[in-house]
């Protein structure tokens, strides 16, 4: 709230800045001048020009402040958005309320009553108002109006607040000219306004920001594609480890993480589907067989209500908070599509290990390419070049996926066997957040005993 009470005030400077200076001037003019040296002097200089242009300025009154919003709100478009009408709403509400009972507090005579219409030059329409001087209530509204203008103004047009500085210090003039008010009436009325004004400003932009951000609270939703009949090790995910299923487990570890607002295993049989079901996950069966568990998940994603999907493997019950945290940090930055997790390497053989995918990223980390080949080559040993291994963990946005899976096989995936290829060849931007080390997967049964051993030495 003290930032945006501060990035208000800088940025309305041509208003608040004279108003300021005004406050101080008046201020010591109240100091050192008595009620009648501050009165007199502008009330008994009528002409017929000065009434016509004071009739003017003294036109506007507290129960016209909503029409005069609106229609500022017609004329000029760059006051047409919401943030505009609910402040004026408001401003139109509290504004004569406020001046209502401050004026029933003081119960003020104006000068009218004062002095008497003997003493008092005025016009035949005001004669008849004789109390509730204090504060200026059009001097409280004509601030706070032309103030409220000055703080929706775009930065080009911010000169004009002195305009409307100046607009607002002459209705307020216009009421002591007319034998309405003292000079510490529209003093009162003016600060008040000012004060109020901004206050009403920042208090509804920190409620709409506050709802922006927290509509910008992004959905995040863990899907688990989980084959049965994997083909390097077949029915793995019904594997028990230290009597749960490997799917089960993996089911279970992200669950507890609190990362997600939803966590669905896509299943393609009835056994992984019961399994998860009767323990009291979440599960859904896919309606046709498909090439890749990422068109598995597509197939729910489009059913869902989710702004992020994360494709978490089911043969991964080891994977690690941090690493998941870490990819989907990655859509804190609006143009990521397609976020995973990358490993330095420096072993020589996990680098010309074809089953071992290589990735180069720029210098943010987005992907330029994705090979089983060593890359980027080394033609300088002493290069000192960092090498990468992509781990297999993908979000994505909703969009971008469903957008994918639509996508035919481009002609790099077919040559590397690699669908990652597919999204760099249409243009979607993948980006990579670094891990430092990655827990064990299950895809061989040397895999599952490992497993087995790492489970029992956590447990020790």
């Amino acid at each position: 709230m003290k930032k945006l009470i501060k990035e208000s005030i800088l940025n309305n400077l041509y208003f608040i800045a004279p108003a300021i200076l005004w406050f101080i001037l008046g201020g010591i003019l109240l100091f050192i001048k008595t009620k009648d040296e501050l009165f007199f002097p502008i009330n008994h200089t009528h002409t017929p020009s000065l009434n016509i242009l004071n009739d003017v300025f003294s036109a506007y009154g507290r129960g016209d402040v909503i029409a005069l919003l609106l229609v500022w709100l017609l004329i000029i478009p760059i006051y047409r958005n919401h943030q505009y009408i609910i402040t004026s709403i408001v401003f139109g509400i509290l504004i004569p309320t406020i001046t209502y009972y401050t004026k029933y507090f003081f119960n003020r005579p104006r000068p009218i009553s004062y002095y008497g219409l003997s003493k008092v030059q005025t016009v035949s329409w005001l004669d008849n108002y004789l109390n509730n001087s204090f504060p200026s209530g059009h001097t409280l509204g004509a601030f706070g109006f032309f103030m409220l203008l000055s703080l929706f103004l775009p930065k080009p047009y911010k000169p004009w607040s002195l305009m409307f500085f100046v607009l607002a210090l002459c209705v307020g003039f216009s009421r002591i000219y007319l034998g309405q008010h003292f000079f510490e009436d529209i003093y009162a009325g003016s600060i008040a306004g000012t004060l109020i004004t901004l206050l009403i400003f920042v208090t509804i932009e920190y409620i709409l920001n506050r709802r922006k951000k927290e509509s910008q609270i992004k959905k995040i939703v863990a899907l688990i594609p989980a084959r049965l009949n994997a083909s390097r090790f077949p029915q793995k995910l019904m594997k028990e480890l230290d009597g749960k299923t490997i799917i089960l487990r993996t089911y279970e570890a992200i669950k507890e993480m609190n990362l997600f607002d939803d966590v669905l295993v896509v299943c393609d049989e009835e056994t992984i589907f019961n399994e998860i079901q009767k323990n009291g996950g979440r599960a859904v069966l896919s309606t046709k067989e498909y090439e890749s568990g990422t068109d598995r998940i597509a197939e729910v994603a489009a059913t869902i209500d989710a702004d992020i999907i994360v494709n978490v493997q089911g043969d991964e019950p080891f994977i690690s908070k941090d690493a998941l945290q870490k990819v989907i940090a990655l859509f804190n930055n609006p143009i990521v599509d397609v976020g995973s997790l990358i490993l330095p390497i420096t072993n020589k053989a996990s680098i010309e290990n074809p089953n071992c995918v290589k990735v180069v990223v720029d210098k943010n980390f987005k992907a330029m390419y994705f090979s089983r080949s060593p890359i980027p080559f080394v033609r300088d040993e002493n290069s000192n070049q960092q090498f990468y291994k992509h781990i297999g963990v993908y979000a994505f946005k909703k969009e971008s996926l469903l957008a994918f899976t639509q996508l035919p096989i481009s002609q790099l995936e077919r040559t590397e066997k690699l669908e990652n290829l597919r999204m760099l060849e249409n243009g979607m931007n993948v980006y990579m957040a670094v891990v430092n080390e990655v827990e064990i997967s299950i895809d061989t049964p040397e895999d599952f005993e490992l497993a087995k051993k790492y489970l029992t030495q956590s447990n020790a």
